[in-house]
């Protein structure tokens, strides 16, 4: 019997080989592309930039290579097949967003290092008094708060894993074991729901708003890409309350083992540090800069940049350049100069004009409506193959603005709808790092995940049509 199931399990091809099959046939497609037959409307070198662009979706997609590597050799590979000359294509990395990007990554390290997070957690579930149903509520709250000051989902995740933690064992003896079901969902869901809530929510949010300047001429302004997506993400995030409330029943009431924890744990913090208010206030200064944009003129980047340089000033330094170095992940900057090195392949291969025509024959006879839940539902099933929102947003945004592009309706709404649905990653615990941190410490089930997943996947795809049909419009987003 044995013999025969281990020459059954033999005939399966493995996970590898479908990956290595896949790569095969990207590659063929690759080197055959200077030689397939060129459309009416795209350029010789079109092909070109389309198998390139298609070989690292293929790659991030199956995660034959890191991430980062993908992204160079996508740099190298234009290059190579005469799409753009190297300087184009590695121009990308002295974008302004980019330097963006590690600026927001570096200032979530100082916070990181003086412990202001925990601060921020711990006051606000002290607010509780210990009510386990309000202290769902506040992790979820945090995780909001925290999107503020950290642009990066894991690192929330990260932030918010240990006070959940305190929280589960002071809750035990009284919330029963949903209080640790509960607790791990409201800390994994809510760092994801959040990152296109603010434009520096996560580093994939800030390199979409960049990719709507730089391929439809559109400038994303803090406080107005708040005003967008802001309400929609908060709905959510009632939603995802009522549903651990809903799915794993805690009970009502004060718990006095809660709120002696909260009130420990920040005494133990001691007395606010100086490093701590000058963080706090070097913060408020940047959100203050980002939203007066309008009176000063000074760029979401340029901003950035000006208040991270504060950290390494002598009487302020608030951490070592060199522990800021070794904080920060570097292969997010690549991620996104690859994002932007494949736009410009798109528009160099006439690419864009090309799709633009078939857009124009093909999707211009449908309803916005229909394209929208088409553009929701196909996005979220492609993202249960992606671990990486970065990844994600950086090979599928600049494929979804050349489509928006030639479409009949507004491609900028038709943008927002396609990140929106980019966040739906909660379903399976591949879709993040986040979710597979929390997974593997046993409190929930692969069921259980998938079941809390689907009613946030069916939030975000109602609450977004709802907000695109009817909000939007109001607030000078059109749908044409």
């Amino acid at each position: 019997m044995s013999s025969q199931l281990d020459a059954d399990n033999m005939k399966k091809p493995s996970k590898a080989t479908y990956k290595y099959v896949v790569l095969g046939v990207l590659l063929l497609f690759l080197f055959a592309s200077p030689f397939l037959p060129v459309p009416e409307s795209m350029e010789l070198r079109g092909w070109s930039a389309l198998a390139v662009v298609t070989l690292g979706i293929g790659l991030w997609f199956t995660h034959l290579l890191p991430p980062a590597v993908t992204a160079m050799l996508l740099i190298v590979l234009f290059p190579l097949f005469g799409v753009l000359t190297f300087e184009q294509s590695a121009a990308s990395l002295g974008k302004e967003v980019i330097w963006l990007i590690i600026a927001m990554l570096m200032m979530g390290a100082a916070v990181e290092r003086t412990g202001l997070d925990k601060r921020i957690a711990f006051t606000i579930l002290m607010l509780t008094k210990g009510n386990i149903r309000l202290v769902l509520l506040a992790l979820i709250f945090v995780g909001f708060v925290l999107t503020f000051f950290l642009p990066n989902a894991i690192g929330r995740v990260v932030v918010l894993l240990p006070v959940a933690l305190g929280v589960i064992q002071s809750l035990a003896g009284t919330g029963g074991p949903n209080v640790g079901k509960a607790s791990m969902f409201a800390i994994t869901y809510t760092p994801i729901i959040c990152s296109v809530a603010l434009i520096t929510g996560a580093t994939g949010s800030v390199y979409a708003a960049s990719l709507f300047e730089t391929m439809l001429g559109f400038e994303w302004r803090y406080l107005y890409w708040m005003a967008v997506m802001l309400p929609s993400t908060l709905a959510i995030l009632l939603i995802l309350w009522l549903a651990l409330l809903w799915l794993f029943p805690v009970k009502a009431g004060k718990h006095a083992q809660g709120e002696a924890y909260f009130k420990q744990e920040k005494e133990k913090l001691g007395p606010m540090s100086f490093q701590e208010k000058t963080l706090l206030i070097l913060y408020v200064l940047l959100i203050t800069l980002w939203t007066t944009q309008s009176v000063h003129q000074l760029s979401i980047s340029f901003s950035a940049v000006l208040i991270v340089i504060a950290l390494y000033i002598p009487g302020i330094q608030l951490m070592e350049w060199k522990e800021a170095v070794a904080k920060v992940d570097w292969s997010i900057p690549l991620l996104f100069s690859a994002g932007f090195s494949m736009a410009e392949a798109f528009e160099a291969g006439g690419v864009v004009q090309w799709s633009s025509s078939l857009a124009s024959a093909h999707l211009n006879g449908l309803p916005a409506f229909t394209l929208a839940v088409s553009l929701l539902l196909v996005v979220a099933a492609i993202r249960i193959g992606f671990t990486n929102l970065t990844a994600m947003i950086a090979s599928l945004m600049p494929v979804a603005l050349t489509f928006a592009a030639g479409s009949n309706v507004n491609p900028v709404w038709l943008g927002m709808i396609c990140l929106a649905a980019c966040s739906t990653g909660f379903l399976f615990p591949s879709q993040s790092v986040g979710t597979m941190m929390t997974y593997a410490l046993g409190y929930y089930t692969s069921q259980e995940l998938l079941k809390v997943g689907a009613i946030l996947t069916l939030s975000v795809i109602v609450i977004t049509l709802l907000a695109a049909f009817l909000y939007w419009p109001l607030i000078g987003l059109p749908v044409h």
